[in-house]
């Protein structure tokens, strides 16, 4: 009896011992895949957080350079992507191991790859858009560099209409690259270039000339047309000159920016004719012989400064015309380094202390090799010389050029002074154009 409840005790503690060997094998087995699929769960975190990254920077970078501008399709398309991809990524990232579990009952693809899926979607979506971007540049450029200067402008502000309409037909030509219409588009570029060019030339004279161009015509419908009528039309010439600098180069600022100072200069001249003729028009006989003698005995002075006699037993005209005649031929003798005769008073007296010789043949080889201490004061005569010639040629060309206006609004004194009422002239201004839309036209500036 003993041995058999020995046997059955052997038995049994052979069946514990192999359940629990057993046990321990399969808990053992679990550790393993479980350590497995940590390292599974996180060499898919990591692959998707690298290449999230990157599709990141890349959409940051086509942002930048307004790719979307140029592809807003395929721009959204992966812009779509990538937040999908982003959300999926935050939700694995809080519970990883969500990351090889099946995306849905009925579809084996997991949640780590659908989102490098997703990744992959955008980087597509990016390398069309940014490849429509390029073609866009090649067919574009010139009117996107157009549509600076016309900003620059403020096209979109004073010309908001034709703006948009351009803005439009671009766009327009945007979707035909986007779709891979690359002929169309070029087709109908020569006219949107034609287009922003007028408007860029309307735009640039706004821009620079359009506060003088209020001020010509308002000033110009009083005073300057009735007492200056010829120097006004002188004003108004300079501005339309201007005008047409700036349709010769609209970017060429400093020639735009010379004409425009001439424009002024001449409303100005205008405006001082003007004032002088309000005088003279009110003038009674006496009054006006005094200011002509006045302006004699100025013109004598200057006749004085010159070196040249006393020119008052001369008539007006004919004082200023030798007075001219006088400047301009002392203007082309003087040269650096030749002794100035006449010397007006404003030019410093070490000028007339020492005038230097004439050069002659053996003297200049001399000049050629000066001592050092010789040549400050050449140099200082030089540069003085050249200043009293810019002197006498400026004072030529101001008292030929304003006595000559002066001399002209005269012979029209007379008819004026017989007008019993002057009627001011009515300057009305064009109607407002009413906006046609750019379909019922056949170009943006033909109404």
């Amino acid at each position: 009896m003993k041995s058999h409840n020995l046997f059955r005790i052997s038995v049994l503690c052979v069946l514990l011992q192999s359940l629990w060997l057993s046990g321990c094998a399969t808990h053992s087995s679990r550790m393993v895949q479980a350590s497995a699929d940590q390292v599974s769960e996180q060499a898919v975190i990591n692959q998707v957080s690298t290449q999230l990254e990157a599709l990141e920077a890349r959409v940051a970078a086509a942002q930048a350079n307004d790719v979307s501008t140029f592809a807003p399709y395929d721009m959204d398309k992966a812009l779509d992507a990538l937040g999908s991809a982003r959300r999926y990524y935050e939700e694995f990232m809080l519970e990883p191991q969500k990351v090889n579990k099946s995306v849905s009952l009925f579809f084996g693809e997991t949640l780590g790859q659908k989102t490098l899926s997703l990744i992959s979607e955008a980087n597509a979506a990016l390398v069309r858009a940014e490849e429509n971007k390029r073609q866009a540049d090649i067919i574009l450029g010139e009117s996107n560099e157009n549509f600076k200067w016309l900003k620059k402008f403020n096209a979109q502000v004073n010309f908001r209409y034709e703006f948009a309409d351009i803005e439009r037909a671009q766009k327009s030509m945007i979707s035909m690259v986007a779709r891979g219409d690359l002929d169309r588009a070029r087709a109908r570029l020569p006219q949107l270039l034609n287009e922003q060019k007028a408007l860029e030339i309307v735009a640039a004279q706004h821009f620079y000339l359009n506060d003088l161009s209020q001020r010509i015509e308002r000033e110009g419908r009083y005073d300057l047309d009735r007492y200056a009528s010829l120097s006004y039309g002188g004003a108004v010439s300079a501005l339309n000159r201007a005008k047409v600098v700036i349709a010769q180069d609209t970017r060429n600022e400093a020639a735009i920016l010379e004409a425009k100072s001439q424009a002024e200069f001449s409303f100005e001249v205008a405006h001082a004719v003007a004032s002088d003729m309000k005088r003279l028009v009110n003038m009674d006989r006496q009054e006006m012989e005094r200011w002509l003698i006045m302006l004699t005995t100025k013109l004598g002075e200057t006749s004085q400064m010159l070196g040249i006699k006393d020119l008052r037993n001369h008539s007006l005209l004919d004082q200023i015309e030798l007075i001219a005649s006088a400047a301009k031929n002392q203007g082309s003798q003087l040269a650096p380094n030749q002794a100035v005769a006449v010397v007006p008073a404003a030019v410093p007296a070490a000028v007339n202390a020492a005038p230097v010789a004439a050069p002659t043949a053996t003297s200049t080889a001399a000049v050629a090799t000066p001592s050092a201490e010789a040549a400050p004061a050449s140099a200082a005569v030089a540069q003085t010389d050249t200043a009293l010639v810019n002197r006498v040629t400026k004072l030529e060309q101001t008292l030929s050029q304003q006595i000559q206006a002066l001399a002209d609004q005269m012979k029209k004194m007379q008819a004026l002074n017989q007008r019993a009422s002057v009627s001011t002239p009515v300057i009305t201004k064009p109607a407002k154009r009413s906006y046609v839309p750019l379909s019922e036209r056949k170009s943006l500036f033909s109404y």
